[in-house]
Protein backbone atom coordinates (compact mmCIF):
# COMPACT_ATOMS: atom_id res chain seq x y z
CA UNK A 1 0.00 0.00 0.00
CA UNK A 2 2.68 2.53 1.20
CA UNK A 3 4.60 2.42 -2.66
CA UNK A 4 1.14 2.48 -4.58
CA UNK A 5 0.27 5.70 -2.07
CA UNK A 6 3.84 7.16 -3.30
CA UNK A 7 3.32 6.08 -6.81
CA UNK A 8 -0.07 8.08 -6.90
CA UNK A 9 1.79 11.40 -5.55
CA UNK A 10 4.60 11.51 -6.98
CA UNK A 11 2.71 11.26 -10.96
CA UNK A 12 2.78 14.78 -11.19
CA UNK A 13 6.43 15.01 -11.24
CA UNK A 14 6.76 13.49 -14.78
CA UNK A 15 4.71 16.68 -15.88
CA UNK A 16 7.84 18.74 -14.98
CA UNK A 17 10.62 15.72 -15.74
CA UNK A 18 9.31 12.72 -17.72
CA UNK A 19 12.16 10.82 -17.01
CA UNK A 20 12.63 11.71 -13.65
CA UNK A 21 12.11 7.46 -12.22
CA UNK A 22 14.93 6.83 -14.72
CA UNK A 23 17.45 9.73 -13.89
CA UNK A 24 16.87 10.28 -11.07
CA UNK A 25 15.87 14.41 -9.09
CA UNK A 26 18.69 16.95 -9.18
CA UNK A 27 16.77 19.69 -8.01
CA UNK A 28 13.96 18.50 -4.52
CA UNK A 29 13.28 22.16 -4.00
CA UNK A 30 11.96 22.67 -7.59
CA UNK A 31 9.74 19.32 -7.39
CA UNK A 32 8.25 20.40 -3.89
CA UNK A 33 7.21 23.72 -5.53
CA UNK A 34 5.60 21.77 -8.10
CA UNK A 35 4.01 19.51 -5.64
CA UNK A 36 2.90 22.27 -3.52
CA UNK A 37 0.95 24.04 -6.30
CA UNK A 38 -0.63 21.21 -8.30
CA UNK A 39 -4.14 21.09 -7.57
CA UNK A 40 -5.69 17.76 -8.89
CA UNK A 41 -3.48 15.56 -6.42
CA UNK A 42 -4.17 14.44 -2.39
CA UNK A 43 -0.58 15.64 -1.66
CA UNK A 44 -1.70 18.99 -0.78
CA UNK A 45 -4.34 17.42 1.46
CA UNK A 46 -1.38 14.92 3.10
CA UNK A 47 1.39 17.19 3.12
CA UNK A 48 -1.20 19.67 5.79
CA UNK A 49 -2.50 21.77 3.50
CA UNK A 50 -6.85 22.81 4.43
CA UNK A 51 -8.95 23.21 1.43
CA UNK A 52 -12.30 22.64 -0.36
CA UNK A 53 -10.93 19.09 -2.03
CA UNK A 54 -10.04 17.52 1.43
CA UNK A 55 -14.01 16.83 2.15
CA UNK A 56 -13.62 14.13 -0.40
CA UNK A 57 -10.90 12.67 1.32
CA UNK A 58 -11.30 10.24 4.34
CA UNK A 59 -7.64 10.78 5.70
CA UNK A 60 -7.99 8.64 8.80
CA UNK A 61 -9.52 5.45 6.60
CA UNK A 62 -5.63 5.27 4.64
CA UNK A 63 -3.70 2.85 7.15
CA UNK A 64 -1.53 4.94 9.41
CA UNK A 65 1.74 4.58 7.54
CA UNK A 66 2.44 8.51 8.19
CA UNK A 67 1.66 9.85 11.65
CA UNK A 68 3.13 13.00 10.92
CA UNK A 69 3.26 15.59 7.66
CA UNK A 70 7.32 14.89 8.24
CA UNK A 71 6.73 10.93 8.37
CA UNK A 72 4.80 11.70 5.01
CA UNK A 73 7.35 14.26 3.23
CA UNK A 74 10.14 11.73 4.62
CA UNK A 75 8.75 9.02 2.59
CA UNK A 76 8.29 11.35 -0.33
CA UNK A 77 12.25 12.03 -0.59
CA UNK A 78 12.92 8.57 -0.33
CA UNK A 79 11.08 7.76 -3.43
CA UNK A 80 12.35 10.80 -5.45
CA UNK A 81 16.17 9.51 -4.70
CA UNK A 82 15.83 6.05 -5.04
CA UNK A 83 17.77 4.25 -7.35
CA UNK A 84 17.75 0.89 -8.21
Amino acid sequence: MKYLFSYIHLNPVKLIDSKWEENGIKNLKKVFEYLDTYLYSSFLDYNGQNRREKAILKLTDFPNYFPSQNSFKAEIIDWLKYKE
